[in-house]
C-alpha cells in the first residue's frame, strides 16, 4: 500500500471517513488483505479490473438511511 507519513494511505483515509460515517465500504477482489482494517469488504464479482467495476460493486452494497 502507498505509505503517507509512516501510515498506509487507506488507513489514513479510513481514520478520516470514520469521523463522518458509521459504515465504510471497500471494493476488492479478495478480502484477506483488508481484514485488519475493520471495514466492510464488498467483493467484485467481475473478472474485469477497472475502477468502474469497484464503483458498481459498492453501489450494489450501498444503503441510504431512511
Amino acid at each position: 500500500w502507498l505509505d503517507v507519513g509512516g501510515k498506509a494511505l487507506i488507513e489514513y483515509l479510513i481514520g478520516i471517513y470514520c469521523k463522518v460515517t458509521s459504515e465504510i465500504l471497500v471494493a476488492a477482489k479478495t478480502a484477506d488483505k483488508y481484514d485488519k482494517l475493520n471495514v466492510k469488504v464488498c467483493l467484485d464479482d467481475s473478472d474485469l479490473t477497472c475502477p468502474l467495476v469497484g464503483i458498481y460493486t459498492l453501489l450494489k452494497h450501498f444503503s441510504v438511511p431512511g
